[in-house]
């Protein structure tokens, strides 16, 4: 039996290491530059809500919550600067509070194949002060560090 000299086997893939790491840390910054832009602290929350975006009506998760806005966890085709109008209830001690409010989609987040994966919302003017007030009281209740943030069972449970 004769012995064979090994043959070498080279294989070019479409797309290399150095581009998915490359892509990655582009990820990654553009990441950190959204966090370093919010002018306020989020809180991670287990919400739903009833959702309203260019007109059409939709029950959404919702990821986190500040002052100033909130994470819609979509796959619904949203677009930079739609309208938004969301009521959600949030739980109070005592019962759940419903509140209404209004702003507009600030940026999409998509994944690798183009796909909506969620979407920031920033409030407007166009939110009632009461509703605002509501949403900075639960804010304060939930947003301390000893306490846990609300589950959507929570606020589904109270209506």
């Amino acid at each position: 039996m004769t012995e064979s000299a090994p043959t070498e086997l080279v294989v070019e893939l479409p797309v290399s290491i150095t581009d998915k790491v490359d892509e990655t840390t582009r990820k990654l910054e553009e990441q950190k530059r959204l966090i370093e832009r919010r002018r306020h602290p989020r809180l991670s929350v287990g919400l739903t809500a009833h959702c309203q975006i260019d007109g059409i009506v939709s029950q959404e998760a919702l990821g986190d919550l500040s002052v100033g806005g909130l994470y819609l966890r979509t796959s619904a085709a949203v677009r930079q600067g739609a309208r938004v109008r969301i009521v959600l209830g949030l739980p109070y001690i005592g019962g759940q509070r419903v509140c209404s409010l209004a702003g507009r989609v600030a940026w999409v987040n998509r994944g690798e194949m183009g796909e909506v994966r969620g979407a920031g919302v920033e409030f407007d003017q166009e939110t009632e002060s009461a509703d605002y007030e509501l949403l900075r009281g639960f804010l304060e209740l939930w947003g301390s560090p000893r306490s846990n943030p609300p589950a959507a069972s929570a606020a589904m449970g109270a209506r």
